[in-house]
């Protein structure tokens, strides 16, 4: 359901982070360095 979710949005141009289990991506540091780094842009 979350996957879905986020093809849609990204699909209307809406950034999406999305993360599963089975990703190895590098994720934030946490939720306020990411909020922080986005608004910085």
């Amino acid at each position: 359901m979350g996957l879905k979710l986020a093809e849609k949005l990204k699909a209307t141009g809406v950034e999406v982070v999305f993360r599963s289990s089975s990703e190895n991506d590098v994720k934030p540091a946490s939720t306020g360095t990411y909020l922080i780094e986005k608004l910085k842009k």
